[in-house]
């Protein structure tokens, strides 16, 4: 088993998961909460996994566009450049990601929601 890999695997895993927060978030109404959160995710969270990810992976994640986040750290996010990291494209990009490490290490591809996919 490839320590690489499955690093990238698990940390693809974790950003996807992050990014559905992010959507549901998105469409909650507007409060301090909200807010707080919202930069919980973006100036904590996401970056976390992206550090977590091998050399290039990050890179590769254009739709994410993690590089917005580097340019703004330590200063409000708005929900535009979270719009776009949570989009519906860069959710997909994440997931084909993240399953192409998981096949590597022999798991199952995860669903859209982030469950293993059952075998028929």
């Amino acid at each position: 088993m490839s320590e690489t890999s499955l690093t990238a695997a698990d940390a693809l895993a974790g950003l996807a998961y992050t990014q559905r927060r992010l959507r549901r978030l998105l469409r909650a109404p507007d409060s301090g909460d909200r807010a707080a959160s919202l930069d919980h995710l973006l100036t904590v969270e996401i970056p976390h996994y992206a550090a977590a990810l091998p050399p290039g992976v990050a890179e590769r994640l254009d739709r994410v566009e993690l590089k917005l986040l580097s340019r703004r750290v330590g200063r409000q996010i708005d929900a535009q450049v979270a719009a776009r990291i949570a989009s519906e494209e860069a959710a997909a990009q994440v997931l084909r990601a993240v399953n192409h490490y998981r096949s590597k290490e022999g798991l199952p591809p995860l669903d859209a929601d982030g469950r293993p996919e059952q075998e028929d």
